[in-house]
């Protein structure tokens, strides 16, 4: 799924699902990210794993869906050590549901 301000790549290595987003999470574009969620949740022997390092506005419909994702689904985010989007995890308390991991590299 993809429009000019957001893009969601999807891969199924091992048992797990990964979604890799990139651009900005909104209003506009959270019906395709709640419907990746969803795909990848019923593929995925393990948790989703969403990675969030390509993400430059994470908006509150988009943390609303990864919450509910994470209440009903194993998940982990990956975010980068710093910036908007590492701030927004921290400070909405997406790590009390969900698993929260560093980006690599």
């Amino acid at each position: 799924m993809t429009d000019a301000q957001f893009d969601i790549t999807t891969g199924v290595p091992g048992a797990g699902a990964v979604l890799g987003i990139s651009g900005e999470i909104d209003l506009a574009n959270v019906e395709d990210l709640t419907s990746a969620l969803l795909e990848a949740a019923g593929v995925a022997d393990g948790p989703v794993v969403v990675d969030l390092t390509g993400v430059r506005f994470l908006g509150s419909a988009g943390i609303r869906a990864l919450f509910t994702h994470a209440l009903r689904h194993p998940t982990e985010l990956v975010v980068p050590d710093d910036g908007v989007v590492a701030s927004v995890v921290a400070l909405s308390g997406l790590g009390q549901v969900a698993r929260v991991s560093p980006a690599c590299g």
